[in-house]
């Protein structure tokens, strides 16, 4: 998840190699992050369908684990959590001083309600080519936006203790194609 993360970092402009080559300390789980793309269904259904398998996976394991669904806005929050719901899965949403990251369960919050929290797995959905929104940006802001959104997404992905995914439906964001294929495994739905 580290290295995944740091080879986003390495196109930062306003980073020096300094601030992204640091060492750090990460346990490794063994598994590798996974980029989903949804063709074949919604993003949402795609979302609760993985949530399904993780949480299969984690009864098999008699573990009680956190799932962390975190979206750039507090709409696309809002919709996955309905969503989710229409498919039966219980989540909570994590705002405002509400909700609790540390009980177990899926929690679904904004990539900025993410900043200091951890789960065992992260999905971070939406990521298609509207993210970074820089549509109304002035162009000498462009730069500075797209490089605070950068970090950003390096913040969230870096929120999973055991793996994170990547999601999106269209075109991939200039993130996920800036992120080293040789870190991650693409799966289609």
């Amino acid at each position: 998840i580290m290295d995944l993360a740091n080879s986003l970092l390495k196109h930062d402009t306003a980073l020096s190699s300094e601030d992204i080559n640091q060492e750090y300390e990460a346990k490794s789980s063994g598994i590798i992050p996974a980029v989903l793309v949804a063709k074949e269904m919604t993003e949402y259904n795609m979302i609760a369908k993985l949530i399904n398998e993780i949480n299969d996976d984690y009864e098999q394991d008699g573990f009680s684990g956190t799932i962390g669904v975190l979206s750039y806005s507090k709409k696309y929050r809002d919709t996955i959590q309905y969503v989710l719901k229409q498919n039966g899965i219980n989540c909570e949403i994590i705002k405002d001083h509400e909700g609790s990251a540390l009980s177990s369960g899926v929690k679904v919050l904004t990539m900025h309600g993410a900043k200091g929290l951890e789960f065992d797995t992260v999905i971070i959905t939406g990521l298609n080519k509207y993210f970074p929104n820089i549509r109304n940006t002035l162009e000498d802001d462009r730069e500075a936006e797209i490089n605070t959104a950068r970090r950003l997404m390096y913040v969230s992905m870096t929120r999973a203790k055991d793996n994170v995914y990547l999601t999106y439906k269209g075109e991939p964001s200039m993130f996920i194609k800036e992120l080293d294929p040789a870190l991650y495994e693409t799966e289609i739905y």
